[in-house]
């Protein structure tokens, strides 16, 4: 009686402990294959990655035009409006607005022309934002008004500065001076142009900034004073592309016209 009565209870908790580890083992199986269906998901549902020379998307803003209204518009003291065959960025306030495509790239080789018809100083910023994903997570190729160009990101709401401001000469400065920016995006790696001239970029490297000796010397003094053509980054894999501009005082106008996006060769 004593001896029986003392094994059952040390069965039962040898029962217990493998009911305990058998669903603890199945709780884990379980959320691996949810998190592994997740990522295929995911990964189905990323745009495919595009052949070589492949037109991606093209619009010159025309009213004939009927992807116009895949392209975000926003009214008021700043707005995002196509008219007269262009997409019209207007900020009357210090602020920056951007106006995004409603689709997702991967891999891109995105050409838009641009122009500052009216700003109050030279130091107004326009350009390209490309996989985006929102308004705290993505990347950006700015000109400036002087004739100045920079690369930066925006994660989880951060700013990050790739490369700081530089003039080259490929970018034309001054009001009604139309420049081409291009943006060549391959997996993660990116490169940038202005006017068919590639761009050289000053990343940080092991430095806590992008810093060139002068704004306009061409010398880079971090990563370990070597400029680079190009900088890989891996935090976005893809994403929407937009235009877009920021101002330092009222009265900026930006007009953007003839998208191209192909796949990068």
């Amino acid at each position: 009686m004593v001896v029986i009565g003392h094994q059952l209870p040390r069965r039962r908790r040898r029962r217990a402990w493998f009911i305990f580890l058998f669903g603890l083992l199945a709780a884990v199986v379980l959320l691996l294959v949810g998190n592994g269906v997740i990522a295929l998901l995911r990964a189905l549902d990323r745009p495919a990655k595009p052949s070589s020379g492949a037109l991606l998307y093209a619009t010159d803003f025309s009213a004939e035009n009927a992807s116009n209204v895949d392209w975000l518009q926003e009214p008021g003291q700043s707005s995002t409006q196509i008219a007269d065959g262009v997409m019209r960025i207007s900020i009357d306030e210090v602020r920056s607005i951007y106006s995004v495509l409603k689709r997702d790239f991967r891999d891109i080789d995105a050409r838009v022309n641009a122009s500052i018809t009216a700003a109050t100083g030279d130091f107004t910023e326009y350009g390209i934002v490309f996989r985006y994903h929102d308004d705290n997570n993505y990347y950006m190729f700015l000109l400036r008004g002087d004739g100045a160009y920079s690369v930066q990101m925006i994660k989880n709401g951060e700013p990050d500065v790739i490369s700081t401001w530089q003039r080259a000469p490929s970018i034309k400065s001054g009001l009604n001076q139309i420049n081409q920016l291009r943006v060549v995006a391959s997996d993660d790696s990116f490169q940038f142009f202005v006017n068919d001239e590639p761009l050289p970029l000053c990343l940080k490297g092991s430095d806590r900034r992008s810093t060139w000796s002068g704004p306009d010397t061409g010398k880079c003094i971090s990563n370990n004073q070597q400029t680079s053509i190009s900088f890989k980054d891996n935090s976005f894999a893809d994403g929407k592309i937009g235009v877009g501009a920021r101002a330092d005082s009222p009265g900026m106008r930006v007009a953007f016209d003839n998208v191209l996006i192909f796949g990068p060769n």
